[in-house]
């Protein structure tokens, strides 16, 4: 798992997408990827995150506020997502994932 410091798309904010999967008209902004070891910092406030997966070619975000930093050393992040959720069963199958902390100029998208 990483954990990328930026934004991502919204789903919904717009119904057609480029070659890869990005939605068009949405702006993509710089993200930075961040030592785990330091990430804690970020996360442990408890901001709503965006959880990116992808499985053959499909990429999927969900947003994400049951989280905790359950280690330190190595870094462990536990979340909550449902069973009944799209993206456990994409995280189940491929076991990787991006958490991605959104910027303040994504904070109305995201939370709502």
């Amino acid at each position: 798992m990483s954990a990328g410091v930026g934004d991502t798309s919204v789903p919904g904010v717009c119904e057609s997408r480029d070659r890869i999967g990005h939605p068009r008209g949405v702006p993509r902004l710089k993200k930075r990827t961040l030592p785990l070891s330091k990430v804690y910092r970020l996360l442990e406030p408890g901001p709503v995150v965006l959880v990116t997966t992808a499985r053959k070619g499909q990429a999927n975000i969900m947003t994400l506020s049951w989280h905790t930093m359950v280690e330190f050393e190595p870094p462990l992040v536990g979340c909550v997502i449902s069973n009944r959720n799209y993206s456990f069963d994409t995280l189940k199958a491929t076991r990787e994932c991006v958490i991605n902390i959104p910027g303040v100029e994504l904070a109305k998208q995201v939370v709502g």
